[in-house]
């Protein structure tokens, strides 16, 4: 970089005269860190968000802007809320695709950057990726219009669950192999749970058909119907094939596998609308969904989202206390409670969640033969930025093991226990699984 030196500008001044050819240069360090090193980091971990027209607030795609953000972004990296990558992903605890994790020395690497100046060097020409979205054909299907009221009670205090049925344009049994959530107003959404559900079967008491409940359920001055759980009490569903909570893009299950979605299913659609902010009552909220169909897969899959901290399971402690920083819930889960007995599982894909309190979760596998598997370890956990992560290879497991589930809270600003609950300001502590499966299930 040249530029005019602070002495030939006093004497010019001071002369009467100007110049244009009085200059010092100021040449780059060979030690220091450069644009060219930090750019290869920025292309493969930041700029598929990070780039005009994505959904990052700010670019990283060029030197400009990215020398304007570069204390900004070694102060993220160092903590490791960006990228916004969850679970440890150096290979220690799960080996996952498309991993934004960052080694320690290329977050040393950003941090002596931002140090030495935010030097250019010799400059780097970024290749783009793609802004992440669901590839492929894909039906759109939406809830309603609605405004949501709160109707939680103890366990969700300033919110309401509601329920709603879209149709599926298939008549045989297809395969979801991947899918996109468009929430209407990101304000008030918490969370989109999808569930197939034939309106015909029978539901949980094989007395009424799905749709006699639900029509028990609802209410004609409101669209849909509440569902605490699942598609509403009683619903009989294939299982919770959508998810999402903040955070969430774009997801493909691997390749060649799917959850099987019946003919005749509609699809229902469990949101949780949370109205804490004042300023969101009365606002309404429509969501779209994409869902990836196909008409085979190689193998079939399932998730699902055990919670015993939820479900009040003896043993489990009932609330979190106040006043800590570091509050704990763990417990165990048997496998057999997730998986007959008679398959051979693997997990393919883990869905961590829990609330605003959340600080760090951790999932292990404890075998039979008391060795362990690490399945996810969620060092610094936010609310805002949450997915399901895919492993590079299928994690085995059988239904003799045992799922071993520990989360984390801040409780310090808090004076009264929190309750477990579906609503945003109780909490969950909730290791979400996506389980293929060796054997014939349906």
């Amino acid at each position: 970089m040249r530029s005019l030196s602070a002495a030939a500008l006093l004497l010019a001044a001071c002369s009467g005269q100007t110049t244009d050819t009085d200059t010092t240069t100021t040449e780059t360090p060979a030690d220091a860190v450069t644009f060219d090193q930090i750019g290869p980091i920025y292309e493969a971990r930041c700029v598929a968000c990070h780039q005009e027209g994505s959904i990052a607030p700010f670019r990283l795609d060029n030197y400009e802007d990215a020398k304007m953000w570069a204390s900004a972004s070694a102060a993220a990296t160092a903590s490791r809320s960006m990228p916004p990558f969850l679970v440890v992903g150096d290979g220690s605890c799960g080996d996952f695709e498309d991993s934004q994790w960052l080694t320690d020395e290329e977050i040393e690497l950003i941090s002596d950057w931002a140090t030495d100046g935010a030097l250019e060097g010799e400059g780097y020409d970024f290749t783009l990726p793609e802004t992440p979205s669901l590839p492929g054909d894909a039906v759109r299907v939406s809830t309603p219009e609605f405004v949501p009221e709160i109707v939680g009670g103890a366990k969700a205090e300033f919110d309401e669950y509601r329920c709603f049925a879209a149709d599926i344009p298939t008549d045989k049994d297809t395969f979801l192999t991947g899918y996109e959530v468009f929430p209407g107003n990101e304000a008030v959404v918490h969370h989109v749970i999808g569930l197939p559900v034939v309106m015909e079967d029978l539901g949980w008491d094989k007395k009424q058909t799905n749709a006699e409940i639900i029509a028990a359920m609802s209410d004609p001055e409101r669209d849909g119907w509440p569902c605490f759980e699942g598609a509403g009490e009683g619903v009989s569903t294939g299982g919770e094939v959508v998810s999402w909570a903040p955070g969430q893009g774009a997801v493909e299950y691997p390749e060649g596998h799917g959850i099987r979605i019946p003919v005749g299913a509609k699809m229902v659609f469990q949101v949780h609308y949370n109205l804490v902010d004042e300023d969101t009552r009365g606002q309404s909220d429509q969501t779209f969904v994409d869902l990836r169909l196909e008409d085979e897969v190689d193998e079939e899959m399932y998730v699902t989202l055990p919670d015993l901290f939820l479900g009040g399971v003896d043993g489990v402690p009932e609330s979190i206390p106040a006043g800590q920083a570091d509050a704990e819930i763990t417990y165990s889960m048997p496998m057999e409670w997730l998986v007959p007995g008679f398959l051979s599982p693997n997990i393919v894909g883990v869905l961590p969640h829990m609330h605003e309190r959340g600080t760090q979760m951790s999932i292990a596998l404890r075998h039979a033969d008391k060795t362990e598997t690490c399945v996810a370890d969620v060092p610094n956990w936010d609310f805002n930025w949450q997915r399901i992560y895919m492993y590079d290879g299928p994690v085995p497991f059988s239904a003799a093991d045992s799922l071993e589930v520990t989360c984390t809270y801040d409780t310090s600003g808090d004076t009264e226990p929190i309750l477990p609950g579906w609503g945003t300001q109780n909490e969950m502590c909730l290791p979400g699984l996506l389980i293929t499966i060796d054997g014939d299930l349906f």
